[in-house]
């Protein structure tokens, strides 16, 4: 069984609180997360299978398209206006958020070193680890879903019911 997700700073830098999955587990999970994977993807991974494989999981887990196709347009961020050729830099921002997408995936899944690097020169062991980390997060979120949302149906239940008698309130004040 996987263990729970500790966010805690100190524990992200010190150690991972997942376990580190065998080929074979981390193979069956991606398939049945929908993500296609080989064993020659773990074990001699390149840059560009293993930026796909990440884009798919900031895709299920963050809700960002693989692409970042809502990367901010060039004229809306600081400083562009000062370069020469700014549509130079329209490839550069999109990976710049495709990287900072991913950063944030691997920092909430309890990677705290996850780096370029990591990118374009994956390795396996590296590899290995970030992935556990992720199928770890899934798993977890996976679990915690269905009470996430029977709490949200609650809340608009209950806020819903609030204002009812909050109106029925001020109506018998405006009576009396």
């Amino acid at each position: 069984s996987l263990s729970l997700l500790s966010l805690s700073p100190s524990n992200m830098v010190q150690q991972h609180t997942f376990p580190i999955l065998k080929n074979s587990e981390i193979l069956l999970c991606l398939n049945e997360l929908g993500i296609p994977a080989n064993d020659k993807d773990l074990t001699d991974p390149n840059p560009m299978r293993t930026q796909q494989m990440y884009g798919q999981f900031a895709e299920l887990l963050l809700d960002k398209t693989a692409a970042y196709s809502h990367c901010p347009h060039l004229q809306d961020l600081a400083g562009m206006q000062e370069l020469e050729f700014p549509e130079l830099h329209e490839e550069s921002t999109q990976a710049a958020a495709f990287f900072a997408g991913c950063r944030k995936l691997m920092l909430v899944a309890g990677i705290a070193d996850f780096g370029l690097v990591d990118l374009i020169k994956p390795e396996y062991k590296r590899l290995r680890r970030n992935v556990s980390a992720v199928i770890n997060l899934a798993k977890f979120r996976e679990e915690k879903l269905p009470a996430y949302i029977d709490f949200t149906q609650e809340t608009e239940a209950l806020a819903a019911q609030k204002s009812r008698l909050e109106d029925e309130n001020e109506r018998l004040t405006a009576d009396v």
